[in-house]
């Protein structure tokens, strides 16, 4: 060790490093002796250990892990006997499938808590178990919930369309099983109650997971379990929650919904409903743009077209000739952000529904400025139906492709153009669409007709085919008032009442004293149609962060906004800049601190109390170029009512916007939704 030591000792100035000074002797690393014996004996009793833990994982968490997954693969298979007998309206398979669920079920469950035995010794495991115990219940819940649908809908099983016990009910046209369907209604109304508590059981079992404890994407070895590793459990725990909190919370409501809707499809006497076209590919305040008018009849279940009319045509053109129907009522965002060759000088009735982020008020403008002033229109209305651009590629996916017949029309300068045959199917209908009126037809008047007789096209076939699925369609319904594709406004308050209870009617509602609000509602002007619900349109995340500085309680809710690039075929004009108007409404009360855009540009925020609505609303608006993404960043103060040791929000979803992303945040805790209907939290 004495060479060893003087090498890396300090040098002396005779060890200095000179022309005369001597080459060291090459370094040597000193022998080492290993005991051979020792080494062995400690690799021996580490691959001992090693062998002790995998037996034990084995035996633990392996073999019980295998058991459970072959178990669960087979539960999972024997729901296909329930998804098959519904496809194929075959109620004695659907009650077949559930009972076979419901052994497979209680097996499963047996060799669960066997094996689950051992995997809870597990230090870390306690806590998924009883997870996994709130998840057991929901589906037997569930399956409960499934055997009490069947005992309610097996009277009426011919009149859904469904074959029982090898009976094939007689092949009747969907128009006469609609109307014995809506006759049934109030029948239903009075199981609701039933209903109502399974849903509830199954919504507290749910509530009690905390999603935060699993991953968003699974480790590779889950493949051997047959599950997916991208599977994000996170995300699908989060889903099942908010769907059950909002199949819960309007369960209740349902009663009243059942007995409200025979007499709005015109049961006892028939019923007329203004209903709106909105474009919502050029999104606006209450949905999208109106384009289009139909006046539509309901009788005894069955509507019927009786007239229609562009919007643009409602208030100008020949039809009405120097029109005495010029209103002079121009809100003020319209006037200044949309109206700006004109300076606002008149409001048109296409902006009539442009007006209000509340969807009674925006159609009440309409009507009183617009439609009610003019004789020669169709009057006597019972109510407005606002349908988005997206019911139609829904429909269409459940009943098939629909064909329009040929029909010519008018030019402006007097020759006709015909327009063929066309098919419609849920994959080219819009694009047929906007070829058409857009392309073939763009500056003729009659352009928008092709609406017309593509929803007669639309109504023949799902009311006269022999094999329409009206469970299906229902389904359809259900989920677009739901996001608000399609949005009820009856000018009958009992059936007012039973429609914004259940949150279909589009009206921005009250919440209790104490709880916070938000709605982002985003208003495109003179972008075109940049807002189509698919890739590669405009789309916006939102972020809302609470908390308490200098004993004030903070709000800053952040938009951003993409402006993605447009698809290859997109070649609509103009393109692809975005102007966004938007509006954050929050509780009657609150006080802006400041509105900002990342960009540096002024977004012209302001404050506004809207009383009528008891919200006070944020504005901004903003000039996006195209391939962007820009941050519009509101703060402001809430009421000092709004309670953060309990803190509760409801959120709205604007109609005909896309399934935007939401997280919540109060003091440092988080929640993540995506808002494809109203929701409310709770932290």
């Amino acid at each position: 060790m004495k060479r060893l030591t003087s090498l890396f000792s300090k040098p002396s100035e005779s060890d200095s490093f000179s022309s005369t000074s001597r080459i060291p002797r090459t370094f040597r690393f000193p022998k080492i002796k290993i005991n051979t014996k020792l080494l062995l004996r400690i690799l021996g009793i580490s691959s001992s250990v090693l062998a002790v833990i995998l037996i034990l994982a084995y035996f633990f968490v392996i073999r019980p892990m295998l058991n459970i997954a072959a178990k669960a693969q087979e539960l999972k298979d024997s729901t296909y006997t329930i998804n098959k007998g519904l496809q194929e309206l075959n109620f004695t398979e659907v009650k077949e499938g559930l009972d076979v669920t419901k052994r497979e079920l209680a097996e499963f469950e047996k060799v669960y808590q066997d094996n689950m035995a051992l995997i809870r010794r597990v230090p870390g495991t306690e806590v998924y178990y009883q997870d996994s115990q709130h998840m057991l219940s929901v589906i037997e819940q569930g399956i409960e919930l499934g055997e009490l649908t069947v005992s309610i809908l097996e009277p009426h099983a011919a009149d859904l369309g469904f074959s029982t016990n090898g009976v094939v009910p007689e092949q009747i046209p969907a128009q006469e099983r609609v109307m014995k369907l809506i006759k049934l209604m109030p029948q239903f109304s009075s199981k609701v109650g039933e209903i109502s508590d399974k849903m509830q059981k199954i919504d507290n079992e749910l509530s009690q997971i905390d999603a935060s404890r699993y991953p968003t994407q699974l480790p590779g070895i889950v493949s051997r379990f047959g599950v997916g590793s991208k599977l994000n459990v996170r995300e699908q725990i989060l889903a099942l929650q908010s769907i059950s909190s909002e199949l819960s919370a309007k369960a209740p409501q349902f009663e009243s919904f059942f007995n409200a809707i025979p007499d709005f499809m015109g049961l006892n006497e028939p019923k007329k409903y203004l209903i709106l076209m909105a474009n919502n590919y050029e999104i606006r305040m209450s949905g999208g743009f109106n384009t289009y008018v139909i006046v539509a009849e309901f009788n005894q279940g069955i509507p019927q077209i009786t007239y229609s009319i562009d919007t643009y045509f409602i208030d100008e053109g020949d039809r009405t000739g120097s029109s005495n129907l010029v209103s002079r009522n121009v809100p003020y965002f319209l006037g200044k952000y949309l109206y700006i060759q004109e300076r606002g000088g008149r409001l048109y009735a296409r902006d009539a529904t442009s007006t209000n982020a509340d969807f009674p008020k925006a159609a009440d403008t309409l009507l009183t400025e617009f439609w009610k002033k003019d004789r020669s229109l169709p009057q006597d209305i019972d109510g407005v139906i606002q349908i988005n651009n997206d019911i139609a590629v829904d429909i269409l996916r459940v009943v098939g492709p629909v064909n329009t017949e040929k029909y010519s029309i008018r030019t402006d300068t007097g020759a006709y153009i015909t327009v063929p045959v066309t098919e419609f199917s849920a994959d080219n209908v819009i694009e047929n669409l906007e070829n058409i009126a857009g392309g073939k037809l763009a500056e003729t008047i009659g352009r928008k007709e092709i609406i017309k007789f593509l929803g007669q096209s639309i109504l023949q076939k799902i009311f006269t085919s022999e094999a329409t699925n009206l469970v299906n369609i229902a389904r359809v319904m259900l989920d677009s008032m739901s996001k608000k594709d399609i949005m009820l406004y009856s000018f009958d308050p009992n059936v007012e009442k039973a429609f914004q209870d259940l949150g279909y009617g589009g009206r921005i509602v009250n919440v209790p004293d104490g709880s916070d609000y938000l709605h982002v509602n985003r208003s495109n002007f003179g972008a075109g149609k940049a807002d189509w619900t698919k890739e590669g349109f405009v789309t916006q995340d939102v972020y809302k962060n609470i908390e308490v500085k200098d004993g004030k309680k903070i709000s800053t809710v952040k938009v951003t906004i993409h402006n993605p690039k447009r698809p290859s075929w997109y070649n609509i004009d103009p393109c692809c800049f975005y102007n966004a108007y938007l509006r954050v409404y929050a509780p009657l009360g609150s006080k802006m601190v400041s509105v900002t855009a990342s960009d540096g540009q002024d977004p012209q925020g302001a404050e506004y109390s809207d009383t009528a609505l008891s919200k006070t609303y944020f504005e901004s608006f903003t000039r996006q170029q195209k391939e962007t993404d820009l941050e519009v960043i509101y703060v402001y103060e809430l009421p000092d009512a709004v309670n953060l040791d309990d803190y509760r929000i409801l959120i709205q979803r604007q109609s005909g916007t896309s399934v935007d992303d939401y997280k919540i945040g109060v003091e440092g805790v988080t929640q993540e939704i995506l808002l494809n209907s109203d929701k409310q939290l709770a932290f």
